[in-house]
């Protein structure tokens, strides 16, 4: 029996092996046990360290709040004699200073004497400067050494622009002064030589033509005194009143006239105002002088022609030999003889144009003829100098200023009126402009013509508000024309195939046709765009309204001819 038991045990031994491989549990239970050692070994470790941290907790607080509380009491302590030192280094301060405050005073009464005197120094140094230099400048003038005394000159304003800025008011009032005489004696001097060297070669050209070429010597003469010249130009700060024009002399009574140009920046330099002398006194003595009978306001073609004559017998000289003179004495500068030559001519247009200003401005039609030979001029102006010049220099000026625009719009509005009633007055108003067709009748083709001219007139005006203003004159009058057609439609609409209706009809559809293509034209489109920058503008042309207008009476016309066919 019992060793069938055994038999039994045996064989469930092997079953149990068979199914579940005891060898393989025995090796895992011994690699758990390695680790299972392990960590109690950790975790011995790790309760010896947190007992010993126990023990350093668990040591008297108290101690450690004693050191900190005696070392507290020293640093107050240590704070309490710092500020008693304080308080006395404060005290000792305080006596010192009250008891140097008198030679503190005395010290800085000292300081400030040695700076008056300083200044002083200064200013009688500077003072002896100036003198010296204009001393130089007499010394080279004596001698005639122009040369030396213009560079000494100009080292002299030189001076005068550094110390501008000061507020040694007399300082500079003296150095001023002793500028502008040196300036009048040394620009009298070289203006002497220079007039001399340009009467060789007969300038001005007016009873001989103009060289073809000049001289070596001369040609270095006048560069030397062309540049002497411009070294001599003034600042703008002390140009005198009445140096600009040159037109301008001592019985000139600028400002006793009702119209004032302002002077024209920057001034005109002192070579080409010599050239422009002769000219201006010839000027003067032809057409400012009284009982003179070129002196003529109701005449002034007479002398803007004779200023076209001058300056187209001057131009190729100007343009070529004397422009290479000035590039040869400026050779790091730009200097535009032509330019400067024209805007002095201009000047002396304006000048005589403010001086016959008590005759034209208060007769109409004198001041209408006065506009008509300024447009004329300018045309030819602009031939003779080329758009760049003209523009620049031009009487355009004159006419812009606001009490001669308001003159000339004034003048233009009464005059556009009378021509629309005498081109409506006419026995042939209504009759075609072509016999042989019945299209534009005769009224609309002159009052297009008139309105065209206008535009020509006003188109060179250099500022669009000015033009602007010209532009409603134009749209008024065109509204005007369509008012006074409905008027006389009062008495045609009865007979719409009669010959004056048609005729009506043919004006309002070219009135359309002229208004759709002027809007196209460069002038009104950039008119157009000025005003696109007002707040009640709007898209489309400077025409849109009025030709709407005119297609609403050209609407109610054909249609009045549907309903009577």
């Amino acid at each position: 029996m019992e060793c069938g038991n055994k038999l039994h045990c045996d064989s469930v031994k092997q079953f149990i092996d068979s199914k579940f491989n005891v060898s393989a549990f025995e090796t895992l239970g011994g690699l758990l046990k390695e680790e299972l050692d392990k960590v109690r070994e950790e975790c011995d470790k790790l309760e010896a360290q947190v007992g010993k941290q126990t023990e350093e907790v668990s040591k008297p607080v108290s101690s450690r709040l004693d050191d900190l509380i005696t070392q507290s009491k020293l640093a107050v302590s240590r704070v309490d004699q710092l500020k008693d030192s304080v308080e006395s280094v404060t005290d000792d301060l305080d006596s010192l200073l009250t008891d140097s405050q008198p030679g503190n005073q005395q010290i800085r009464s000292l300081v400030e004497q040695i700076n008056e005197l300083e200044r002083y120094a200064e200013y009688l140094a500077v003072l002896s400067h100036v003198d010296s230099m204009s001393d130089s400048i007499d010394s080279f003038y004596k001698s005639s050494r122009t040369n030396r005394a213009v560079i000494q000159y100009c080292e002299l304003s030189k001076v005068y622009g550094l110390l501008e800025a000061s507020h040694c008011h007399h300082l500079l009032t003296y150095i001023r002064q002793l500028l502008l005489y040196w300036h009048n004696v040394l620009r009298q001097s070289v203006g002497d030589l220079f007039e001399a060297a340009i009467r060789s070669i007969n300038w001005p050209f007016i009873d001989s033509p103009a060289p073809d070429s000049i001289d070596t010597e001369l040609t270095a003469n006048l560069q030397s005194h062309i540049l002497n010249l411009l070294r001599l130009q003034l600042p703008e700060q002390l140009t005198p009143q009445g140096e600009h024009s040159p037109l301008s002399s001592p019985s000139s009574s600028r400002s006793l006239l009702p119209i004032q140009l302002p002077p024209v920046d920057p001034d005109i330099p002192l070579p080409i105002k010599l050239l422009l002398k002769p000219l201006s006194r010839r000027f003067r003595f032809h057409f400012c002088a009284k009982r003179r009978e070129t002196n003529n306001p109701e005449r002034p073609d007479w002398f803007l022609n004779q200023l076209l004559v001058w300056i187209r017998d001057h131009d190729g000289f100007l343009s070529t030999i004397f422009q290479s003179i000035v590039d040869r004495a400026l050779p790091d500068a730009v200097l535009d003889c032509r330019f400067y030559f024209a805007r002095g001519i201009i000047e002396l247009v304006e000048t005589k144009l403010l001086m016959d200003l008590p005759v034209t401005l208060y007769d109409d039609h004198i001041f209408c003829r006065l506009v008509d030979e300024l447009l004329s001029f300018h045309s030819q102006w602009t031939l003779l100098l080329g758009r760049h010049v003209a523009k620049a220099t031009n009487v355009f000026r004159f006419l812009s200023h606001p009490d001669i625009f308001a003159k000339w719009l004034h003048v233009e509005r009464k005059f556009a009126v009378e021509r629309l009633d005498s081109i409506l007055s006419s026995p042939d108003a209504w009759l075609s402009v072509d016999p042989d067709s019945d299209n534009v009748p005769q009224c609309a083709q002159a009052l297009v013509d008139f309105l065209s001219l206008m535009s020509r007139r006003f188109g060179e005006l250099p500022e669009p508000r000015l033009q602007s203003q010209f532009l409603d004159l134009q749209l008024g009058l065109v509204d005007d024309l369509r008012v006074r057609t409905l008027q006389l439609l009062r008495d045609e609409w009865a007979l719409p195939l009669g010959e004056k209706f048609r005729a009506i009809l043919n004006l309002v559809g070219f009135v359309i046709a002229t208004l759709d293509e002027w809007a196209q034209l460069t002038l009104y489109i950039e008119l157009h765009c000025h005003r696109s920058q007002e707040p009640d503008s709007h898209d489309g042309t400077v025409f849109d309204e009025i030709i709407q207008l005119y297609r609403r009476l050209q609407d109610e016309m054909i249609d009045t001819i549907i309903e009577n066919d």
